[in-house]
């Protein structure tokens, strides 16, 4: 994933700017007051990119670690912390094979980050990893995208989006091409970005990147976690539109992304 996000990863905040980070761990954090049957302190972030989640919870008291194998959005999300004011320690690690030696109260892995697991190896080395790092019964919370969804979009042609993003002092004109590969459920974008000068128009900055993600079935994810040493608990539908974004209702064949919330055995 570094050398996914060498360019990607510099503009991330602004391609990402209307984000809203605390809307989202407040949905979050009424999962864990739902759900969670032991006390949460300590917050573990797997592949926190620039740290927006870590962050949030930071400033909700919570105690966090974030992990990122970008060290470009690793730099991004310390630099942010310090002008916060906010104590979260962000470390340059892959999820799949990362060491911290602490024991967390919950671990979050979101916004599809997941689905950079690409192969089953990898999916089952991050999750025995994220359990050795957890108390017992402590949740793991983490979206994917169903891969239901993916070949649904395919079918209606759905493959190209443009989009203009409007920066402090640039302008990024991007474009993304998707295949979806139904044999293996990956969905490979091909993004093109143009970074312009928002006063002259120059163009500044150019690159290509292609972000490979894999999609899954409910059914698969259970079978990983399971196997990792994980009890299910829900999927919920993610609604990125919507007054709620990590909502309680059932994930449905409609959902373009899922929140799956999982007890450490």
């Amino acid at each position: 994933m570094s050398s996914t996000y060498n360019k990607y990863g510099k503009y991330y905040d602004i391609i990402y700017k209307g984000k809203d980070y605390l809307k989202e761990c407040r949905d979050l954090v009424e999962y864990l007051n739902s759900y969670s049957v032991i006390d949460v302190h300590k917050i573990l972030d797997l592949a926190c990119g620039t740290g927006g989640h870590s962050l949030a919870f930071a400033s909700m008291g919570y105690d966090v670690v974030g992990i990122d194998k970008s060290p470009i959005m690793i730099n991004k999300a310390l630099n942010k912390a310090e002008k916060l004011n906010l104590k979260v320690e962000f470390l340059v690690q892959d999820m799949r094979k990362f060491s911290l030696r602490r024991i967390f109260d919950a671990a979050f892995c979101l916004f599809g980050s997941f689905g950079y697991l690409l192969e089953d190896k990898d999916v089952m080395e991050m999750l025995v990893r994220v359990r050795e790092h957890l108390n017992r019964n402590a949740l793991f919370i983490f979206d994917f995208w169903p891969s239901f969804r993916m070949s649904f979009l395919k079918r209606l042609g759905y493959t190209r989006s443009l989009r203009r993003i409007v920066g402090e002092n640039s302008i990024i004109l991007r474009s993304v091409n998707m295949d979806f590969n139904v044999e293996n459920s990956i969905v490979e974008y091909f993004i093109e970005c143009y970074v312009l000068n928002s006063a002259e128009k120059k163009v500044l900055d150019h690159f290509t990147e292609i972000h490979c993600i894999r999609c899954f079935m409910p059914s698969e994810i259970k079978h990983f976690l399971v196997e990792a040493g994980f009890e299910p608990l829900a999927f919920f539908d993610v609604n990125w539109g919507g007054e709620k974004i990590y909502t309680c209702i059932p994930a449905k064949i409609s959902s373009s992304n899922i929140a799956c919330l999982a007890f450490r055995r």
